[in-house]
């Protein structure tokens, strides 16, 4: 019996990268990294983020709770440890299933946990 294809949400913004794991290993999680998302009307989604030196976009589409990425593009700096975005970039070659929320998102391959960041206001100047 499949799983329901209940419609799933996205918010745009800042979401922070908490834990990745790759084929049943936890892979640690550099400080700092994190994910952009801007969602659009239609299931479509722009990302943008970091998980190491390195920064990574790229287009993606949301279907229910299926979401697949195309043409995800990286920088290719070298950095002393480039485990955690080996790890991302393989993970998102594969489409993911997300669950609770938007805060994990789970494939073949292993899973990524986040934590959605809400953009604080600029103050204003007097």
């Amino acid at each position: 019996m499949s799983e329901p294809q209940t419609p799933t949400t996205l918010k745009s913004g800042n979401w922070q990268i908490t834990a990745l794991t790759l084929h049943g290993k936890n892979i640690p999680v550099p400080t700092g990294s994190r994910l952009t998302l801007t969602t659009r009307p239609g299931g479509e989604v722009q990302l943008t983020g970091q998980a190491g030196c390195n920064r990574l976009s790229g287009a993606g589409q949301l279907r229910g709770n299926h979401l697949t990425f195309s043409g995800l593009a990286t920088t290719r700096m070298f950095c002393d440890d480039m485990t955690a975005e080996n790890a991302l970039a393989e993970l998102f070659t594969q489409p993911f299933r997300v669950k609770a929320g938007g805060i994990l998102w789970e494939n073949a391959l292993g899973t990524v946990i986040l934590q959605y960041q809400p953009v604080r206001p600029v103050p204003q100047q007097p």
